[in-house]
């Protein structure tokens, strides 16, 4: 068998075609291949909302004889960092408490205004920063049996969006 190429000739192809493949395969040192980006990311507050009652309910005025009367206090419902105010609305469930803690709310009425406007269903739809609303509680008769005792009366306020329809 005759040889096509001698020995020193296929070590030269051999070391050519590695050069070669060295070469395809590397970059020059100033050839930029990775590269990292950076950017700040500041995470905002949350939304607080607050609602506060005034120490005492008082009776609106003198009670009359045959009356059962009313009693007034002041919410303040505040809302801190929230961004559109315009798109939030605050509801308020009023929760009235016998001494042990049994639920008496459908014992009286209650009504919460905001100046001289009653919230319907006790939802205001124009939320600023911060918030004062009157709310007034009327016994019925039926909350004859509570008379003399102190009742506690919550106030939760909700703040949400909007609803759409």
């Amino acid at each position: 068998m005759k040889r096509i190429i001698s020995k020193k000739g296929m070590v030269g192809v051999l070391t050519a075609s590695a050069i070669a493949a060295t070469m395809a395969g590397s970059y020059a040192i100033w050839d930029t291949l990775e590269s990292t980006g950076t950017a700040t990311l500041t995470l905002e507050k949350p939304v607080v909302a607050e609602t506060a009652l005034d120490a005492n309910f008082a009776i609106d005025g003198t009670r009359k004889l045959g009356e059962t009367g009313t009693y007034k206090n002041t919410v303040t419902f505040t809302v801190a960092d929230a961004k559109d105010l315009t798109k939030l609305q605050a509801s308020f469930v009023p929760i009235i408490k016998d001494a042990s803690s049994q639920d008496c709310t459908s014992q009286f009425t209650i009504k919460i205004s905001e100046g001289s406007t009653e919230l319907t269903s006790n939802t205001d739809t124009s939320v600023d920063a911060s918030n004062t609303y009157t709310i007034e509680v009327t016994p019925t008769e039926a909350a004859a049996s509570l008379a003399g005792t102190a009742l506690t009366v919550e106030v939760k306020g909700t703040l949400s969006e909007k609803s759409t329809s």
